[in-house]
């Protein structure tokens, strides 16, 4: 069920600044069943993934954003953080390969899992990258990538 629940790529990006946002910290519940789904979602599906990744550069604006107007003794988690976490939900080596289409079978009837294109991370670098320059905040979405391992080729799952 999780696989493929959100196809919307605005419904994911608010679930995600839902997760970091400070005025959601007294709703434990919610931010317990993102800190679940979150990673499963990613997880489950390369296109989860790839999703997340199209998404992030705008969430870590928005996240930005959100942290210049946070009033006096109000705190948010550190961007560094909510880069890792995005960084984590988009690592390829990560995929839980469910889809037919990377299974097969050798000739001895052996099951073959293909290596997944581990690209997502070079994908998500691009679109900061892309972010960072289009809109003039060049300095800190710089800083953020500069702050993110990011691990790119292809990834091979165990057999």
């Amino acid at each position: 069920m999780l696989t493929s629940v959100i196809q919307d790529e605005d419904l994911l990006k608010q679930a995600v600044i839902c997760y970091f946002d400070p005025a959601t910290k007294d709703n434990a519940a919610m931010r317990q069943a993102l800190s679940y789904f979150l990673p499963v979602y990613c997880h489950s599906r390369l296109e989860n993934m790839q999703r997340m990744a199209a998404i992030a550069p705008g969430v870590l604006h928005a996240l930005l954003n959100l942290g210049e107007e946070l009033d006096e003794g109000e705190e948010m988690v550190g961007i560094s953080v909510v880069g890792t976490m995005l960084v984590d939900w988009t690592d390829a080596r990560k995929l839980v390969v469910q889809d037919a289409a990377a299974v097969s079978w050798d000739e001895a009837g052996r099951k073959e899992v293909k290596a997944v294109n581990g690209d997502v991370h070079l994908d998500l670098a691009a679109e900061l990258l892309d972010r960072a320059m289009s809109n003039g905040c060049t300095s800190k979405l710089l800083l953020c990538l500069a702050l993110f391992p990011i691990r790119t080729g292809n990834i091979q799952h165990g057999h």
